[in-house]
């Protein structure tokens, strides 16, 4: 999944960006409520 140079596909796909930043973000959440 991961390749040698991410940047493009980071560039090219914001939008799985802000997902992946959802779920950490959802997750510290549930984390620090506990």
């Amino acid at each position: 999944m991961y390749s040698h140079n991410p940047l493009p596909i980071y560039i090219s796909n914001p939008l799985q960006i802000d997902a992946e930043c959802n779920i950490i973000a959802k997750l510290g959440i549930f984390f620090f409520s506990i």
